[in-house]
């Protein structure tokens, strides 16, 4: 079930947060949200490009969240990460 009131609203602070601060070699491939959860997927030009990211993007979320971040910078093709980020009061759930 998707709260699509909330998943909106998110998808779109997301979406400026990350224009906002305009990493160079990254492209924000897709926001996604859902009822208590989002995935942000960026892809980079470069491993250097993604460890700023890395670095930085999670912690310009301005609530209270717990995050899990997938890598893969070993397949054919760009870097890319896909960050899961819970809405606040919320946890991830646990992976199996």
């Amino acid at each position: 079930m998707v709260d699509q009131e909330w998943a909106v609203k998110v998808e779109t602070d997301i979406q400026q947060i990350y224009d906002g601060f305009a990493y160079e070699g990254s492209h924000l491939e897709a926001v996604n949200c859902y009822s208590t959860m989002c995935s942000i997927k960026i892809s980079y030009d470069s491993t250097e490009n993604m460890d700023d990211v890395l670095g930085e993007f999670a912690m310009k979320i301005p609530w209270d969240l717990h995050s899990y971040v997938e890598v893969n910078n070993r397949a054919p093709g760009k870097p890319r990460t896909v960050f899961y980020i819970s809405r606040e009061g919320h946890k991830i759930p646990a992976r199996n």
